[in-house]
């Protein structure tokens, strides 16, 4: 079955609904953030849009047709955890290792579901982070 992918938002006049609707399906709270023009991280967005979403420090971004997440690479995804999802996910999900190579902290999201499952474990992550500081 293919992977249902995001649509192209290039021209799109309804582009903000579109990003809201996407990041409540994949259960990523959207933010409105007066700086998300300008380059953050990794990223230099290619939707006009002060919506993104975030989960702890993670940030993710439209982009015309996928999303961008990144985080400070010193907090990125066990990249065992990741390799996990790139089987699950093929080739709709792509990722940036740190220079150790022991965590990711920069996914490319091509499908709704690999959001989705991105989004669920980075907030497994952030759960047991808080379980751990308490």
């Amino acid at each position: 079955m293919q992977a249902s992918k995001f649509p192209n938002l290039a021209n799109d006049p309804c582009h903000d609904w579109t990003i809201r609707d996407e990041l409540m399906e994949a259960g990523i709270e959207p933010s409105i953030d007066m700086n998300s023009q300008k380059p953050t991280g990794n990223s230099i967005p290619e939707v006009a849009t002060l919506i993104h979403g975030r989960l702890g420090d993670w940030v993710f971004e439209r982009f015309w047709n996928h999303w961008k997440a990144h985080t400070p690479a010193d907090g990125g995804l066990p990249r065992a955890l990741v390799d996990e999802l790139r089987e699950k996910h093929g080739d709709t999900l792509h990722f940036r290792d740190s220079e150790a190579g022991d965590v990711s902290s920069f996914l490319g999201i091509d499908s709704r579901a690999a959001l989705a499952d991105v989004a669920s474990l980075i907030r497994a992550a952030l759960l047991k982070a808080s379980d751990i500081t308490h």
